[in-house]
């Protein structure tokens, strides 16, 4: 009899056990899916934020009225000719007046 009464008592204590487990979990899954909504509203809030600092409007607006930058006249632009970036491989240009180190040896050599 003691020994049923054992048995009971140990599968009742595992079942309350999981049960607990389980609101344990399901109140760690209420927290991270909270977390996880201010998350992503925080993020549309930071994009939103992006898109208005980027707009062109608004860079040129603080450019002339903040900066006192002005647009350059056509006379005064430049073209800039963009080159093919070299392959691993291919040495890479210096600018006029640099020269290459080798790795064995050193500034002074």
């Amino acid at each position: 009899m003691f020994t049923v009464l054992s048995v009971i008592t140990a599968v009742g204590m595992a079942k309350v056990q999981s049960q607990t487990r389980v609101l344990e979990l399901a109140e760690e899954i209420g927290v991270l899916t909270e977390e996880r909504n201010e998350l992503l509203d925080r993020k549309r809030r930071l994009e939103t934020e992006r898109s208005f600092l980027r707009h062109p409007d608004r860079i040129r607006e603080q450019a002339t009225d903040q900066l006192q930058m002005e647009v350059a006249p056509p006379e005064r632009r430049q073209d800039i000719e963009l080159l093919a970036a070299p392959s691993d491989d291919q040495p890479r240009a210096l600018l006029p007046g640099l020269r290459r180190l080798d790795a064995n040896r050193t500034e002074t050599d």
